[in-house]
């Protein structure tokens, strides 16, 4: 599985956007805007 991340960047929330080059679907999850977050997220999506 290949994935394409995209990442904006908000004050407060920020919003991933990950493309499943494969099937060509999507997801949208949200995030507060802070570093220990990203990292949580980024850990959760290899799983």
């Amino acid at each position: 599985m290949e994935t394409i991340l995209a990442i904006d960047l908000g004050k407060n929330k920020s919003v991933f956007c990950e493309l499943d080059r494969g099937s060509l679907k999507t997801r949208y999850p949200t995030v507060r805007t802070h570093p220990e977050n990203f990292l949580k997220s980024k850990l959760r999506t290899k799983n």
